[in-house]
């Protein structure tokens, strides 16, 4: 699509990604596609998306500055439900090389809104389709190819319906994909600034989910609390969520163990 030309704003690097059009949704004969992943042709716009995800040094700037609240537990899922577990800074205290994780979409825009000023740049979160995109960049199939594109390769091996990982992997160890990206497969899910709901196959330009609140989220044939839009699959979830075109979601005031962010402009 591009050359993946970088820019660098304090310390934070983009990626530049040039307008064009692609296959948006599950790719023909991806036997993990749901109703959920509808293709359909799309076109984007120019964008720059963070190379990385927003990682705990950065994060932990902002709240040295802002006085941001750290002070609580994030939630991890314990096999039946989501229940509290570690504090925030427990399960950030590897480094700051590592993915921010437990901070919610609120947090996430919190974030965005200090550094927006600091920078005076307008930062944001990526669209859904902006995150497919950049996603998909690397890739000339016209259908399903190696578990939508670099599922199969991730380092860490899951057994299905288990999460034996405790956390994220230092970003530097994650996959990175030929445009430079890491830890868009597998890592930690990361906030998209959509709202969760169905959409069709019709073409469409530049979507960004729809225009208000829904009044629920789809999931499983059921209707659930409406929420913001995760992508990327995660260390705790199997393969299969890590493929380019899966969708999941969270309610904005979630803090989980998995879901980070990253920035886009």
């Amino acid at each position: 699509m591009n050359n993946y030309n970088k820019i660098i704003i304090g310390d934070i690097e983009f990626t530049a990604f040039e307008a064009g059009e692609f296959r948006m949704g599950a790719l023909g004969g991806d036997k993990y596609a749901n109703i959920l992943e509808k293709n359909r042709n799309t076109k984007i716009e120019d964008f720059y998306l963070q190379s990385t995800p927003v990682t705990v040094g950065q994060y932990f700037s902002f709240l040295k500055d802002t006085g941001y609240d750290s002070n609580y537990q994030i939630e991890i899922w314990d096999g039946d439900d989501w229940v509290k577990g570690p504090h925030f800074l427990e399960i950030n205290g590897k480094g700051n090389d590592y993915p921010v994780v437990g901070v919610s979409f609120i947090d996430a825009e919190n974030y965005i809104d200090w550094l927006s000023k600091k920078y005076g740049k307008k930062f944001r979160l990526p669209t859904e389709a902006e995150f497919e995109y950049a996603a998909k960049s690397y890739c000339k199939c016209k259908s399903e190819c190696r578990y939508a594109n670099k599922a199969q390769e991730l380092k860490i091996v899951r057994n299905e319906g288990e999460m034996p990982a405790k956390g994220p992997k230092k970003i530097e160890e994650t996959v990175k994909t030929d445009s430079g990206l890491y830890a868009m497969h597998g890592a930690i899910w990361q906030w998209c600034n959509d709202w969760f709901f169905y959409y069709d196959e019709r073409d469409v330009e530049n979507p960004k989910g729809p225009k208000g609140e829904p009044l629920y989220a789809p999931w499983k044939g059921e209707k659930w609390s409406p929420g913001k839009t995760i992508r990327g699959g995660s260390f705790s979830y199997p393969f299969y969520y890590a493929r380019c075109s899966d969708r999941h979601y969270s309610k904005i005031e979630d803090r989980n163990y998995n879901v980070g962010f990253r920035l886009c402009i």
